[in-house]
């Protein structure tokens, strides 16, 4: 991976200016829609690196339960509290997760709003809408990939960002911030467009 995209971020002294040059209509989303899209981007990450990152854990059971086209707000809200008001309760892992599942899809329950994705499928998915969405030489992209597939924390992205441009690192961390915030809004906004296009496929 060129240093020549990592370093191109500090010639942004506003994030208005990265997202003008690099995220031409992107729009904001919710931290429902973020969780879901971190999830979704640690699921590729996973695929393509072959291993745990550090920020999966809650992340993870969470996202799997929000993979749905038709989830909603309210929906994710109540798997946050139930979520939460469980793992106070001492449940963790594989047995949190069974345990939120048999709260949300209960065995004779039919249809539901919230099911859970095959892993590997997503990540192919996640792979593809990169690939049509973001070019090679855009730094937003670049950030994504050292955070989510190489596992570096932004933290060390801001501090290498700042050696070798010489920038403060304080200064460091906003940009890695602005990129990191533009990637999630960006492939949000991609993979909804893209899962639309391939129900209209289907019904086509």
């Amino acid at each position: 991976m060129s240093d020549k995209l990592l370093k191109e971020l500090a010639s942004f002294a506003r994030e208005t200016q990265l997202r003008g040059r690099w995220a031409i209509g992107a729009k904001k989303i919710t931290p429902l829609q973020r969780t879901w899209t971190r999830y979704m981007l640690m699921n590729w990450g996973s695929k393509h690196r072959g291993s745990e990152g550090p920020e999966r854990g809650a992340m993870n059971i969470l996202g799997r339960l929000m993979w749905n086209q038709e989830w909603n707000a309210d929906q994710g809200d109540r798997i946050q509290v139930i979520f939460s008001n469980l793992a106070q309760q001492g449940y963790s892992g594989d047995e949190l997760l069974k345990k939120v599942k048999e709260i949300f899809l209960p065995q004779n329950s039919g249809a539901s709003a919230i099911t859970l994705a095959k892993e590997s499928d997503d990540a192919e998915f996640v792979e593809a809408v990169i690939t049509k969405t973001l070019s090679v030489n855009n730094p937003i992209r670049d950030v994504m990939i050292r955070h989510y597939r190489d596992r570096k924390l932004p933290q060390l992205i801001s501090e290498e960002l700042s050696a070798k441009t010489g920038i403060d690192l304080e200064s460091s961390r906003r940009r890695v911030r602005w990129a990191e915030t533009a990637a999630e809004d960006i492939m949000f906004c991609a993979m909804v467009n893209e899962m639309e296009n391939e129900k209209l496929q289907i019904a086509a």
